[in-house]
Parts: structure tokens; C-alpha cells; sequence
């Protein structure tokens, strides 16, 4: 076993070149061959506009309130509103005067002097009621037509991805027989509750530039900054609020291509390269720009790195070995084997355990403290580029197939979504329920995890989409085309 070596740094060095040709010769980001995939069967494109949208329609009441039916209409008199209401029952008499009237009207069209007389003593003696019925109709019609016309404007977009008809169903069936002014009030009360929890809609509005070449590894730093890595032999820190051409430390890989970055504790940066090695940065001198130690032991490139926990990390490699280093010492302890080809992803998992996901089209999971792999699946039908945690019962994973699969912890199959073009890379949480993938179609997609649907697509890279992070209330995401986007 190698010893961690200690670079001496000559900064009038020139930088080492590598060949791009050893890309190929590796494959880590070789692009999958065209095929011919069937979209009729399974990888039929989700239609997100085929949305029945039924709470606007006068002629589905089964699905509108029922105080949404209400009609003022300038025509009908006053006396035919406050019978309606049952509120004049009370009062025979004047209820039979406005029976006459009401009679007379529709027997005659041009009221004659007598009818006109007894509407008059009618509304005469009910004016009060009639008024505050009245008054009360119009404002419950303008409330909910004014209530409605609000939240209609405010998520025309929304409206485009989600179906709250069932809301407005409970919501009916609980007011069914009290539906008043404020049943109303209370119903749109609970629409804003349902569209504050709905799916913002991110929209790009920062471009970082200053890679010379492709970026395949993006990491939030504990000091809020973030860290990309390129193939340009460059790892960047940036700080999203200030000038997005200008980053606040480069430092150089000059042994290879930056695949892969850890933070493994404050100022403490890991770089994982083409060279076979990784690369230990200490980010407090600043005026660093070269690794402070090298670590050996693969033989082909590393395109992983995790922290195990305070004193262990581990490391993933296209020579389908997986290393478990000491953190503190930086010597390797024990080797996990199984693969039979290049491991493209690794994660650690709510447990403890580590999962990995490998061109042989396996997803194995670990118990790394014993060196025991502890389950071992055949996932999917193409390389597995990435994999990823949703919950404490759920991973996902995704593959140049083109498919999202789901499966429980013990990698029992529970389902798969299908709407990429290309090979999915990459997974980000952004709730308990939505979470975004990037593609080697140039996109992300927004998923709703319980309705098994793809509800917004975000475009505007013009290349691979290799890493996508959760910033705060922020999307940020890498891509081949040497670009960092901030979604918001």
C-alpha cells in the first residue's frame, strides 16, 4: 500500500496535459449509443397538458360548489329572489300578495296598475328582507366569482400540472348543506392553504461562467459557497450572490480531469480525477492553488467519494473496486469487490450502509464496516449512472436506458417513470414528494413522486445535465456545456 505522498509545490510548474483521447478509452462519460427505443410501450412520453380541469365548468356541477351556481339575473324581480329564500313564508298574507303578483307577471308581461299597486304594498312591507337578501346574493356571487378569478390568475401555470377537482369535492361534500358566505370564504381559504404547498415553478435566472471545459461535479461547501469541477483540470468556488463570471478560488488538478468532490469536514476538499488518485485541498490558503496531498490505490478513474462517518470515507472507481479510507490518517483500509465493471455512483444511505450503481447494470449495497455486500440487483438494461435516497423507504436510480426505477431498501422493485430522451444522470430532493432529474437530453424534469408523473421540465442548458444540488429554496445544476444555472 502506497503512503500518502506530500507535494512539493513548484508554482512555475506548467500544468500537466492529458489527452482527451483517454476520456474515450475509459468511458466515464461516453456517450450511449443511439437505440431505437419503442415509445408506444416503455418509453412512452407523459402528456403533462391532458389535464381535466372541471371546476370552471357550469356544466359539470357535480364538480362546482354549489354557491358557485348562483345567478343574479337583472330580469327576475325582487319578490321571486326573496321567495326563494323561504325567509317570507312567515308572513302569509304578504306572501300571497306576492303570489298574485308573482301570477299576474307571467300571465301578462306589461303589468297593469292593480299588480303594480300590490308589488308595491308587498315591497312595501318587506323591503328590509328583501334588501338584505339581496345584498347578501350579490356579495356571496361577487365573493366567489372575485376569490376565484384571483387564484385562477395567480396559477395559470399551476393549473397546467395539477388537478385540485378532488379538493373542491371534499371540500363540497363537507359544506354541502351549509353553504353560505362564509362556507365560501372558508372554501377558498383552503384552496390558498392546497396552492401554497403546490410546486413553485423555477425559472433560470443566474448563469455562472469560467470553466474552459466540460463541469461533472457540482457540491455545496459548509460556508454556503459552491464547488464545481471540470474537465479544464480546474475546481472552482463560487459565490452565487456576486459576479457569476468570476469565482473566488480556482485551484488546479493538473494530474487529470475532476470527476468527483468531497467535503470531508470544514476547509477539508476532496478531488477525485482521471489520474487514478485523489486530491486533498486545504481550502484555507488561499493562495493554494495545488493539492496538498495525493492519495493512491486504483487503478482506473474515481467517480465517487462518500463520507462513511467522522473517520471513514470511501471511493469509487472504473476498476470496479470500492476503497474505505481513514479519514484522519488518509491510509486505506479495506476493499469492497462485486462489481464486474466501472462503478459510475455511489451513495451513503440513511442507515449507514453504501450503495452503488456500476456499468454491469447492478445495484449492490454494502455493509462496509464487515465487507459484506449485502444485496445485489440486475436494475436495469443499460449502464447505472446514478442512484439516490428519496425517503427512508424509497431509492431511486437512473441509467442510460432512459428510465427511473424505484425500489425499497432491500431493492425489492416497486415501479418505474419514463419522459427522458437520453441517459439520466443525476437526482435532487426537492420536498417529501417533488424531486428533479438531469438528463444527457439537455434537461431537468420535476417529478411528482405520489402521482407517478413528470409536472414541469426545465430547459436551458444546451448540453449534458450532469449535477443537480438543492440550494436553500434554489435549484443549481452543472452541465457539459461549461455552465452552472441557478433556478429559482
Amino acid at each position: 500500500m502506497k503512503e500518502p505522498i506530500k507535494i512539493e509545490k513548484d508554482h512555475n510548474k506548467k500544468d500537466d496535459k492529458i489527452s482527451k483521447n483517454f476520456i474515450n478509452e475509459i468511458g466515464f462519460t461516453r456517450k450511449p449509443e443511439e437505440k431505437k427505443y419503442n415509445n408506444s410501450n416503455s418509453y412512452k412520453e407523459s402528456n403533462d397538458n391532458n389535464i381535466n380541469f372541471n371546476i370552471i365548468s357550469k356544466s359539470k356541477k357535480e364538480n362546482v360548489p354549489q354557491i358557485m351556481d348562483i345567478n343574479i339575473d337583472s330580469k327576475v324581480n325582487p319578490f321571486e329572489r326573496a321567495l326563494s329564500s323561504g325567509k317570507l313564508h312567515e308572513n302569509k298574507e304578504n306572501f300571497n300578495q306576492g303570489s298574485n303578483f308573482n301570477n299576474n307577471r307571467k300571465n301578462n308581461n306589461n303589468f297593469n296598475d292593480n299588480t303594480t299597486e300590490d308589488f308595491q304594498i308587498f315591497s312595501s312591507n318587506n323591503n328590509d328582507i328583501i334588501n338584505q337578501y339581496i345584498d347578501k346574493s350579490i356579495n356571496k356571487v361577487e365573493n366567489v366569482e372575485k376569490n376565484f378569478n384571483v387564484f385562477e390568475d395567480k396559477n395559470k401555470d399551476d393549473i397546467k400540472h395539477f388537478n385540485i377537482i378532488n379538493k373542491f369535492k371534499g371540500l363540497e361534500e363537507k359544506n354541502d348543506n351549509n353553504l353560505n358566505i362564509n362556507s365560501s370564504n372558508n372554501i377558498f381559504a383552503n384552496i390558498n392553504t392546497y396552492n401554497n404547498k403546490v410546486l413553485k415553478q423555477y425559472k433560470n435566472t443566474k448563469t455562472l461562467m469560467g470553466h474552459k471545459d466540460q463541469i461533472v461535479s457540482l457540491i455545496q461547501l459548509s460556508s454556503g459557497n459552491i464547488c464545481t469541477g471540470s474537465y479544464d483540470l480546474s475546481i472552482k468556488i463560487w459565490d452565487i450572490s456576486k459576479d457569476p463570471k468570476k469565482a473566488l478560488v480556482t485551484t488546479k488538478c493538473s494530474i487529470g480531469f475532476v470527476l468527483c468532490l468531497l467535503e470531508l469536514k470544514p476547509n477539508e476538499l476532496l478531488a477525485g480525477n482521471s489520474g487514478n488518485c485523489i486530491d486533498i485541498f486545504n481550502l484555507a490558503d488561499k493562495k493554494s492553488v495545488e493539492p496538498d496531498y495525493r492519495l493512491f490505490g486504483h487503478s482506473l478513474w474515481i467517480t465517487a467519494l462518500v463520507k462513511c462517518d467522522e473517520n471513514h470515507f470511501a471511493s469509487a472507481s472504473n476498476d470496479a473496486k470500492i476503497f474505505i479510507w481513514n479519514s484522519n490518517k488518509k491510509n486505506k483500509l479495506r476493499e469492497l469487490l462485486g462489481h464486474q465493471d466501472c462503478i459510475l455512483t455511489m451513495i451513503l444511505l440513511e442507515n449507514g450502509n453504501l450503495c452503488s450503481g456500476s456499468a454491469d447494470k447492478t445495484i449492490r449495497i454494502w455493509d462496509w464496516k464487515n465487507e459484506k455486500c449485502l444485496s445485489c440487483k440486475k436494475a436495469h438494461n443499460d449502464w447505472v449512472k446514478s442512484i439516490y435516497q428519496l425517503n427512508s423507504q424509497i431509492l431511486l436510480s437512473g441509467s442510460d436506458d432512459r428510465k427511473i426505477k424505484i425500489w425499497n431498501l432491500n431493492l425489492g422493485f416497486l415501479g418505474e417513470l419514463s419522459g427522458h430522451k437520453n441517459s439520466v444522470r443525476t437526482f435532487c430532493k426537492i420536498d417529501d414528494n417533488y424531486f428533479a432529474t438531469g438528463s444527457f437530453d439537455n434537461t431537468i424534469k420535476i417529478w411528482d413522486f405520489n402521482g407517478k408523473k413528470c409536472v414541469n421540465v426545465l430547459e436551458g442548458h444546451t448540453y449534458n445535465v450532469i449535477c443537480i444540488i438543492k440550494y436553500n429554496d434554489k435549484l443549481i445544476s452543472c452541465s457539459s456545456d461549461k455552465t452552472i444555472k441557478i433556478w429559482e
